[in-house]
């Protein structure tokens, strides 16, 4: 059973998409729950190498929408650095804006719920661009 965690500036857009199916419904997709930094007690001042290795370990599938390529401790730069045959993906929301239009999120929900159920198959893949 995965855990989804929202990146902390698109909490907002991440609780939009989660809502497009019940809590039943992402339990049988095989998703427990979706949290936030805050819920989980990590400081939204983290580098990225900090997040994605929080990640990892604690067995999180992490959406996001802006982690980029500056610097060591970037996401793109840790992922290439770090990533391995069983490291869970990101999953990037290329506009999460757009999760306000109603067939945007509902393309960014059914890609999620596929990305999840072919998680296996997906694990090293580094990231998973949304919808």
């Amino acid at each position: 059973m995965i855990r989804f965690i929202s990146d902390h500036d698109i909490e907002l857009y991440v609780r939009i998409l989660w809502a497009q199916f019940s809590e039943e419904d992402w339990l049988e997709l095989g998703v427990a729950a979706c949290h936030t930094f805050d819920e989980l007690g990590i400081d939204v001042a983290s580098s990225d190498r900090e997040v994605w290795l929080y990640c990892q370990s604690n067995n999180l599938l992490l959406i996001t929408g802006n982690r980029n390529m500056e610097g060591n401790d970037s996401l793109e730069a840790t992922i290439r650095e770090l990533t391995r045959q069983d490291s869970i993906p990101v999953i990037t929301v290329a506009q999460p804006e757009m999760v306000l239009d109603p067939a945007y999120r509902e393309d960014c929900a059914y890609r999620i719920a596929d990305i999840v159920a072919d998680l296996p198959n997906l694990l090293g893949s580094r990231r998973q661009i949304i919808p």
